[in-house]
């Protein structure tokens, strides 16, 4: 009699099972989802400072992306919005949101020229800051003559960030001998600050007419940095720089190896040899001079990675002195 009952009851639970499944999938369904959904969307902001390596570090990530697809990258084609209204603000982050929630692996790296962005992180979508820095001096020189570059051969493909034509056959020699030294490192020559990138889209931040130089753009430079970048590598340190981010963030693995497969030894060019023109000592001394703003945040950035690859690989970066 007991054994009977017992088949009974068994009989009786597996009908309701199979009753439930059948007139509740939506139930299930609903369960499926919830435990998908409470894996976090991870968006990595690389809000490139320009001329700092960026082209080369993007090439390395193109090929990473293509090789482990763990990640999607997104490359805005906008090259001269870095200045953006509040509104527009709130617009891209949705944009940005909504890529990373089309993408198989929810996660994105979001890529474009403009100065920092504060997108709040939350438990379903965590933001993550990556940049890029170079020496101040050589990326004056190297911006200099690339947005001359782009303004007389390729502006058809590329906006031209000067306000006027006259300033286009300008070498910097000149432009330095001729008038206030101080107006060759402005945007208006061409040359923009990387200090506006990481001190955000506030007034005092704004290098549309001068470089921010003053102490509380520098200091909130630093403290957005410390704050939101898990990684802010440098060019003459590459190879070290690359390896921390891919310590740092375990998505990145592979990035070493590919760099030093397909670039390690390539220089990467954006303007060709006849459109740069080598400046004179006097004038680098010059220049260098009006960068001291540039070179504090440069070498407090420096400091920090020095500090954080020595903990990690209890050795010194390998070191590529500027213009080598």
């Amino acid at each position: 009699m007991k054994s009977l009952l017992l088949k009974v009851c068994i009989a009786a639970l597996t009908a309701a099972i199979l009753t439930f499944i059948v007139t509740e999938p939506s139930i299930i369904k609903q369960s499926q989802m919830g435990s998908r959904l409470e894996s976090p969307i991870v968006i990595f902001v690389n809000n490139r400072v320009p001329k700092c390596g960026s082209s080369l570090f993007m090439e390395v990530l193109t090929k990473l992306s293509k090789s482990m697809a763990n990640f999607t990258l997104i490359r805005s084609r906008d090259y001269s919005h870095y200045r953006i209204a509040a509104q527009d603000q709130q617009k891209l982050k949705e944009v940005i949101v909504s890529d990373a929630q089309n993408s198989s692996s929810r996660t994105l790296l979001y890529d474009r020229h403009f100065h920092f962005v504060k997108f709040e992180s939350k438990p379903s979508i965590i933001f993550h800051y990556i940049n890029q820095l170079r020496d101040p001096l050589q990326r004056a020189l190297s911006q200099y003559y690339y947005e001359r570059y782009i303004c007389d051969v390729i502006h058809v493909y590329q906006a031209c960030y000067m306000l006027h034509p006259s300033y286009h056959n300008l070498t910097l020699d000149t432009c330095v001998a001729t008038g206030d030294p101080a107006r060759c490192v402005t945007k208006p020559y061409g040359i923009h600050s990387s200090i506006a990138f990481f001190c955000g889209q506030e007034s005092i931040c704004d290098d549309t007419v001068s470089p921010p130089t003053s102490e509380a753009a520098l200091s909130l430079a630093k403290r957005n940095i410390e704050r939101y970048y898990i990684h802010v590598g440098l060019v003459e340190y590459i190879e070290g720089s690359l390896e921390l981010l891919e310590h740092i963030q375990p998505l990145f693995t592979g990035i070493v190896r590919l760099y030093g497969q397909s670039f390690n030894r390539t220089r990467v060019y954006n303007t060709p040899a006849k459109y740069r023109h080598a400046a004179s000592n006097k004038t680098r001394a010059i220049i260098r001079s009006l960068l001291q703003a540039e070179y504090e945040l440069y070498y407090f950035v420096r400091q920090r990675f020095i500090d954080h690859y020595t903990r990690v690989f209890q050795r010194t970066p390998l070191y590529h002195p500027p213009g080598h």
